[in-house]
């Protein structure tokens, strides 16, 4: 038995090749839809599932899968680590690339390239690159292109490599401690990773630092939250810690070679799917979370970040919120969805148990 999920936003939906990819198999195979009414039906019991503030949205379609799931099997078989072990993130190859040349700038190169990105709004960002894509012949190639500048933006404005890291995968705030009253940077498991006393390269060193942060207080929080509410199993065979100090054993050409990541899964699976049904641009699993939250979402989302909530709530600067809030219905491109997700979600975990 295999089970996707796939979304009405085509720029999201990978049902189509994944029902592919099952019908070569030969798997007895399950597709199921999240719609944006959908989240709203949902999005009440994310504080109950989680008992703690979570915030990464492809926790609905994920909810969905485990309980279409638990219909027919208790246990299931997930792919999670895959990415953090094999070198499986297109980060790893830009990032390293990003942080090698900020390096190599210095303080005050990186400010000037932060500087002349800054100005654009990453729509403005999106519809340049749209404008020169018949001359560039980048055309489809990269998805959204603003948002990544504005990462390279966000990575150039920071003095040390742990930092850069840091900026390039935070996927909401940059500045988060001044939503929250009273609050301080704190550096968290990047910092270890990158100071960690070994031979590791930068690469290696981004690895390190998804399996201690990422992995753990996001990836299997995630899917382990909602597999126990619908009382499915979920193994993960890929951290097994045979395959974990074997993955840390092999050299770097098994992981990365040349533009194409995670090489030696690939040519696992190469030997049993059709390389045209798996060689794919890699999307991730998101959910169109910036349009449902102008959408579907928005009365819910507007309740918890109303004036009231949020000075009842104490935790959250009310008028650094507020205005976050209103720049993204504004669709002020420098506020990001993720951002304003972990923000509703932080108050709805402060009603539901505070």
């Amino acid at each position: 038995r295999t089970f996707s999920v796939g979304f009405d936003e085509a720029d999201y939906d990978e049902s189509g090749p994944a029902a592919a990819v099952a019908a070569h198999l030969g798997t007895d195979h399950s597709s199921i839809r999240l719609t944006g009414d959908d989240a709203l039906r949902l999005v009440p019991s994310l504080p109950d599932w989680f008992d703690e503030p979570h915030a990464d949205p492809s926790q609905l379609p994920t909810f969905l899968i485990c309980r279409e799931a638990r219909r027919e099997v208790t246990v299931a078989v997930s792919g999670d680590g895959g990415d953090e072990l094999f070198g499986g993130y297109n980060r790893y190859l830009h990032g390293e690339r990003a942080l090698q040349r900020a390096d190599r700038l210095g303080s005050a190169g990186r400010r000037a390239v932060a500087a002349g990105i800054g100005p654009l709004a990453p729509a403005s960002w999106d519809r340049l690159a749209r404008w020169l894509s018949p001359v560039t012949g980048t055309t489809g190639r990269h998805r959204d292109p603003g948002e990544k500048l504005h990462k390279l933006r966000d990575l150039m404005r920071q003095p040390t490599s742990a930092l850069q890291y840091r900026a390039l995968v935070s996927a909401g705030f940059q500045d988060a401690e001044s939503l929250v009253r009273g609050g301080s940077d704190t550096e968290g498991g990047i910092a270890g990773a990158f100071a960690v006393d070994a031979p590791l390269g930068l690469m290696e060193r981004m690895m390190l630092a998804d399996q201690l942060e990422y992995l753990p207080d996001d990836l299997l929080a995630k899917v382990d939250r909602v597999s126990m509410a619908t009382s499915l199993e979920v193994r993960v065979p890929l951290l097994d810690h045979d395959v974990a100090e074997f993955a840390w054993r092999l050299p770097r050409r098994f992981k990365v070679r040349g533009s194409e990541t995670k090489w030696l899964l690939r040519q696992l699976l190469h030997a049993r799917v059709p390389r045209a049904l798996v060689d794919r641009g890699k999307m991730g699993f998101s959910v169109p979370i910036d349009r449902w939250l102008r959408g579907p979402l928005r009365e819910w989302a507007e309740s918890l970040l109303s004036d009231a909530a949020l000075r009842r709530s104490g935790a959250i600067d009310a008028v650094v919120a507020r205005a976050r809030w209103e720049a993204f219905l504004r669709r002020d491109g420098r506020v990001s969805a993720m951002g304003i997700w972990a923000l509703v979600n932080f108050q709805a975990w402060q009603e539901r148990w505070i």
